[in-house]
């Protein structure tokens, strides 16, 4: 059988959910009849601020000198740890850093290209790859606009398109025909703790996820609304490291909070498996994987019930707690949970019994799945 030669092409290279499913796509798929290159823009959004945004000088003033710095300080892909060294060591896996494309020699190698942006599927549109898969992530429009060009650009795209969860399914239906979904898989290193979950262990009280600054003023009522009925509870903030992190971390010292910026898998793991419940106010979510995440290690979601993926396995008050727009009713919930063993025991005991759709196991060849 023929060695099938599959690239994935990762949006940037920071810690979040795309480079870190790709890492994992790579771990699937790499075998003695399939190579894969993960292929990593050392300068990303070309495509975006050059051929999209006509916005040339901002991506040369703040998008180049930014990244540019990233790579000089850590030339390293940044889920690597996550890479199978096996399958590196055999050269199944490879990982090749680009200025802004993949060159034109490359592509010609390849048989199966797995894109995972609008913008990339933009440059990519005419390359003759026997297969071409777009996975769609997240809706960029809703963040940068242009809604008519990507959603055009999605609509002629010659290749599948791929989506993680129902509700990104429902709103790319109107404008794209056929939609296949493959749930995002929680990784290996924390899908091995659905195992380990004791419902009787001692946490902390409340992990936060900080994405990133938009819901600064929700989270900041509530942590006050928590501090002020019970000043003693143990809260974590888990942030990813974006420029200068100014206003978590201002709220992490105006409520003595400890706080903890990108972590390996383990690490992350851990954060999980040591609190009771993860605190996760976002009210628009593209996917959602810090819940599943949670749930893997018995840690209770505290999130919104309508956002991302939530409704293939949040169940309010089975193994989630939902929150609503008024901030006292849910904290007065979120204490008397955490006051109440027994309610807490029962969450954390169901905690891993509706996420097996999210198993790591083939993921990868489920996403090129056809392939021939």
């Amino acid at each position: 059988m023929k060695t099938k030669k599959i690239g994935i092409l990762v949006t940037t290279n920071t810690f979040g959910g795309i480079a870190k499913l790709s890492a994992m796509m790579a771990n699937d798929i790499a075998n003695r009849n399939n190579k894969v290159t993960i292929f990593i823009p050392i300068i990303p959004f070309y495509t975006y601020y050059i051929n999209i945004f006509d916005r040339p000088l901002f991506w040369i003033l703040k998008i180049v000198p930014e990244y540019l710095k990233k790579w000089i300080l850590n030339p390293n892909f940044v889920f690597s740890k996550m890479l199978n060294n096996e399958k590196i060591k055999k050269k199944f896996i490879e990982t090749k850093f680009i200025l802004t494309s993949i060159s034109q020699e490359d592509l010609k190698l390849l048989d199966c290209i797995i894109l995972n942006g609008v913008g990339d599927v933009f440059k990519y549109k005419d390359v003759d790859i026997k297969k071409k898969i777009y996975l769609v992530n997240q809706i960029e429009e809703v963040h940068s606009g242009n809604k008519k060009i990507f959603e055009k650009t999605r609509g002629v795209f010659d290749g599948e398109v791929i989506t993680h969860c129902n509700s990104m399914k429902k709103k790319l239906s109107n404008h794209v025909k056929k939609i296949r979904i493959v749930p995002n898989p929680v990784s290996s290193k924390i899908w091995v703790n659905k195992k380990k979950i004791n419902p009787n262990s001692k946490r902390k009280e409340i992990l936060i996820y900080w994405k990133n600054d938009n819901f600064y003023n929700l989270s900041m009522k509530i942590i006050r609304e928590i501090r002020q009925l019970r000043p003693k509870f143990r809260i974590t903030i888990f942030a990813r490291s974006l420029y200068n992190n100014k206003k978590v971390k201002f709220l992490a010292d105006k409520f003595k909070l400890d706080i903890l910026f990108d972590q390996d898998e383990e690490q992350v793991a851990k954060l999980y498996l040591s609190h009771s419940f993860l605190l996760y106010p976002h009210t628009y979510e593209d996917f959602g994987m810090p819940p599943v995440e949670a749930l893997a290690c018995g840690c209770i979601p505290l999130q919104r019930p309508k956002i991302g993926a939530a409704d293939m396995y949040s169940i309010n008050n089975y193994n989630s707690i939902h929150l609503s727009n008024n901030i006292k009713k849910d904290v007065i919930k979120i204490i008397t949970t955490l006051e109440n063993d027994k309610k807490l025991k029962r969450l954390r005991k169901n905690a891993s019994k509706k996420i097996n759709i999210f198993s790591p196991k083939n993921y990868g060849n489920r996403i090129i799945k056809g392939l021939k």
